[in-house]
């Protein structure tokens, strides 16, 4: 795909910490419209990857480009009107503890002053029915709720902007089965109502199974493999294969167990 075509489009990105590289030369586009899941194992650099892309870390080379335009480039308010048109669902959801459950919702519209207070808790309790969970929610703390409705919570915040870009990092980590299928639903509904340009880091293949329309492995730095998630079963590349089939031997290393 032509990059300048893409929604978001990496190229050549770089990072390193010391002598440990984490990003070697990744090169990655999403079109418009897309579910990217961006497959690795623990520390294999995905969320150095989205912290990239969002500006939250500098890489040491290469570009990020929205819509054709660097955001690595750009002033500090081009900077945050990009940011403006992003949702993110944090690891761990990262609901902010001194605050109810409305005024994380609502965080942005608050701390922007786009609505009156009023205004925007109705508007945080609608989008916390919107995501299965009950209006009387809205006047709990985060430390009230289990698990599976932080993480409901966490993702009525990251689509509370209408965004049209959103990263999931890790969203169903720590759940059983049953949540963190209703929080891949979900994720499908909210990008599909949003016509949102998705990416999501897991190494989770259900998840995986459930939310993409194209998966990447990310291993050693680069993108080792890139292709429709429907055809996954049937790729012949050894590090997909070995991944998605959670094999100990093949060329992905698996500390304490013999592989290759």
């Amino acid at each position: 795909m032509n990059d300048l075509l893409a929604k978001i489009a990496v190229t050549g990105l770089c990072k390193s910490f010391g002598n440990k590289v984490v990003l070697d030369g990744v090169d990655l586009a999403v079109p418009a419209g897309q579910s990217l899941v961006v497959l690795g194992s623990s520390g294999s650099g995905k969320s150095v990857l989205i912290k990239c892309i969002l500006g939250i870390m500098e890489p040491d080379a290469g570009d990020v480009l929205v819509n054709g335009v660097s955001v690595l480039n750009r002033s500090a308010a081009a900077h945050t009107n990009f940011l403006q048109k992003t949702g993110v669902l944090f690891q761990g959801s990262a609901l902010f503890d001194s605050l109810l459950v409305w005024q994380n919702v609502s965080f942005r519209q608050l701390q922007e002053r786009t609505m009156r207070r009023a205004e925007a808790k109705e508007y945080a309790i609608h989008l916390l029915t919107e995501v299965g969970l009950a209006a009387n929610v809205a006047d709990l703390a985060p430390s009230e709720l289990s698990g599976g409705m932080q993480r409901r919570a966490a993702l009525a915040r990251a689509i509370a902007s209408k965004p049209d870009v959103i990263f999931f990092d890790e969203p169903t980590t720590g759940l059983d089965p049953i949540t963190a299928n209703g929080i891949n639903d979900l994720i499908v509904k909210t990008v599909r109502q949003l016509n949102a340009t998705a990416i999501t880091i897991t190494h989770d293949i259900n998840s995986m199974r459930r939310i993409a329309d194209e998966v990447a492995l990310l291993f050693g730095g680069k993108i080792m493999w890139r292709g429709a998630a429907d055809k996954i079963d049937d790729v012949a590349n050894p590090y997909i294969d070995q991944f998605i089939h959670g094999k100990l031997d093949g060329p992905i290393p698996v500390l304490g167990f013999g592989g290759k």
